[in-house]
């Protein structure tokens, strides 16, 4: 069901009740069944001219993969086991949130604050059997992720348009000592000069923990391009981590009885450089064609979409 309704010029409210239902059986095992509550809630309050505050409240159910809910039994070498479990229970979770955007001028400013919760979180599990490793999955842990995020876009001049955006991560596992929190932030500029366009970005490192408990680092990323749009034409030039030949993916995952780490090389992260070149065909109604599709007479301004 989907209701609205706006509550004078100021609130706006939208409510989508629902249910899913998931119903399957395994040969030779009983049928089994789930019912679950659905819900996507969120109201709007404009307070403000061009200032809003923005509450959600996701609620759902994820599914079940019948890969993981098999009882077969899988050799991958001498010394271990894939192997399947009937009895998962399917994850149930909700994100509530609150956001809150404004305009001042050739300012937009604007922040998230959003707590992410799973019940019933699938993930790889291990065990030892006749001195060998069995790799199955299980569904009895749950999952916290609280974050804010905080972003702002700058109007520079008629040309230049300027973005920062960051924020801090905090994620546990209330049933396990494991917990990783984490500050980020991204940087982007962007010039505008008749039919050319250039920018320049920068990310700072990043880390997270994924449902297997595997900590992921991800090195800083930079990188640039040169655009130029005459007509129906897009030609683009643009380099990344120019600064960088051994870009490095680094995971770690240490549980009881297992423990990996792993160092990859991303090729298309590393030191590269790129060449896009684009031709728009008008079909039908000719459409006059005097500039490329950026406006810049936005304030509020998106900076570079692709």
């Amino acid at each position: 069901m989907d209701y609205t309704q706006r509550f004078g010029k100021k609130i706006f409210l939208r409510v989508c009740p629902g249910f899913s239902y998931i119903q399957y059986r395994l040969h030779h095992d009983d049928r089994k069944s789930k019912l679950s509550p659905r819900l996507r809630f969120n109201v709007t309050y404009t307070f403000a001219p061009q200032q809003q505050i923005r509450l959600t409240c996701p609620v759902g159910s994820g599914f079940l993969d019948i890969s993981q809910l098999n009882t077969v039994e899988q050799q991958i070498d001498s010394l271990q086991i894939r192997r399947g479990n009937p009895h998962q229970r399917v994850p149930f979770q909700t994100t509530p949130s609150i956001a809150y955007s404004g305009q001042f001028g050739k300012i937009t400013v604007g922040a998230n604050v959003a707590y992410d919760m799973i019940n019933y979180m699938r993930y790889e599990d291990f065990s030892i059997e006749n001195n060998k490793l069995v790799r199955s999955y299980n569904s009895d842990r749950k999952y916290r992720n609280f974050s804010v995020q905080l972003f702002g876009t700058w109007k520079v001049t008629d040309h230049l348009r300027m973005r920062l955006n960051g924020g801090w991560r905090y994620v546990t596992y209330p049933s396990t000592s494991k917990s990783l929190d984490n500050f980020w932030g991204n940087l982007q500029v962007d010039y505008y000069w008749k039919d050319f366009s250039y920018g320049l970005y920068a990310k700072s490192k990043t880390k997270w923990l994924n449902f297997n408990l595997m900590s992921v680092t991800m090195a800083a990323q930079c990188g640039g391009y040169v655009s130029w749009n005459p007509k129906n034409w897009r030609m683009e030039v643009g380099v990344t981590n120019p600064f960088s030949t051994k870009f490095k993916e680094k995971s770690m995952m240490d549980r009881e009885i297992y423990r990996c780490q792993n160092t990859m090389l991303a090729k298309p992260d590393r030191f590269a450089g790129y060449v896009k070149l684009a031709y728009t065909f008008d079909f039908g109604k000719k459409t006059s064609r005097e500039s490329n599709s950026v406006d810049r007479s936005i304030n509020s301004a998106i900076l570079k979409v692709e």
